[in-house]
């Protein structure tokens, strides 16, 4: 089997205050939408409206006004990025679920989540899938929210969006 791993420049904005993580999302069907992964403290109806947001901005103030008082603090895209790239393989198995449809696999999954302040993910939703399988993006999505990344900086929280780009054949 032949891989190739290519990441688009990181992007990481800063966010406020979040709860700690919850139980991780399961995989779907290829037909099913993909649930988002919603932390303790997160009601249903925000973590719809984090589902929703259309960008980084957006995400951040959804999750703003739901958790008052919060601050905001940085992770180094450095430090992102080498825990990321340390959990590649376990990513192995979600593009597996295409190649039992075709020799050929390539595609884009994009991750949005929030890291709180003790480096866990908080909550995670993807905003952009071009498998065109909502399984190939739930499993995605269900391996990153039990990831830990560096605590943020100030006891604070950061949003980061994440592009997962593959290639796989055999």
């Amino acid at each position: 089997m032949t891989k190739l791993w290519s990441h688009w420049p990181l992007i990481v904005l800063c966010a406020a205050c979040a709860s700690q993580a919850a139980p991780v999302v399961t995989g779907k069907r290829a037909s099913e939408p993909c649930p988002s992964f919603a932390g303790s403290g997160l009601s249903e109806a925000a973590a719809a409206r984090m589902a929703g947001a259309s960008n980084l901005l957006e995400y951040e103030n959804i999750w703003k006004e739901t958790h008052p008082g919060s601050s905001t603090g940085t992770i180094s895209g450095a430090g992102v990025r080498s825990v990321i790239h340390s959990k590649l393989h376990q990513l192995e198995a979600c593009y597996q679920l295409a190649l039992y449809d075709s020799r050929e696999v390539a595609g884009r999954v994009v991750v949005r989540f929030v890291v709180n302040p003790s480096g866990r993910v908080a909550t995670a939703n993807i905003s952009a899938n071009s498998f065109g399988r909502s399984d190939i993006g739930c499993c995605v999505l269900a391996r990153v929210a039990e990831w830990a990344f560096p605590a943020p900086n100030a006891d604070g929280f950061v949003v980061v969006e994440y592009p997962f780009n593959v290639r796989v054949s055999y």
